[in-house]
């Protein structure tokens, strides 16, 4: 296998003696004599005498007069009118507020003891609501694996809590 058959040819070549004499074609084209030597810019009468004098009097800082008013009444006006909007809109917000509804007392001792006389009560449950003293003085050998409560039990603790 021969490199030099497998090598990539550039596609693009220039020919010999290309840029050679690439200046002289270019010149010879060009007709000089068809370019116009007419002065196509042209600056006014006395314009760099005058130059100098016409930056420096635009440039030396002339003494402004300022005149302030100062009119504190608006002032005023707009921060009174921000506080009567913000208290209007709390006023808005809690007055829309309401007292949260405690929706067992409107249910029934008897309703809520037959609720829970239908529910299963597990261990859990039950040590979720203890205190820690109770828990301190409980006597795990004493508890059953499920504990069994009756209605009457029932009746009892929403007497005692006054449900």
């Amino acid at each position: 296998m021969n490199i030099e058959e497998n090598k990539i040819k550039h596609p693009f070549k220039t020919p010999e003696g290309y840029f050679d004499n690439l200046e002289d074609q270019i010149l010879s084209e060009i007709n000089l004599a068809k370019i116009s030597k007419k002065e196509v810019f042209k600056t006014p009468d006395d314009f760099f005498s005058k130059l100098e004098s016409e930056i420096l009097s635009k440039t030396v800082e002339k003494p402004t007069l300022t005149v302030t008013h100062r009119n504190y009444s608006w002032k005023y006006i707009r921060v009174a009118a921000a506080s009567l909007v913000f208290a209007g809109m709390g006023y808005l917000f809690y007055a829309n507020t309401q007292e949260p509804k405690n929706d067992l007392a409107e249910i029934s001792s008897d309703d809520i003891v037959l609720y829970l006389a239908t529910q299963p009560i597990s261990m859990t449950d039950i040590a979720q609501n203890l205190d820690d003293k109770t828990v301190e003085n409980l006597d795990l050998n004493m508890i059953p694996n499920s504990i069994e409560i009756t209605e009457n039990d029932l009746i009892l603790l929403t007497d005692e809590n006054e449900i």
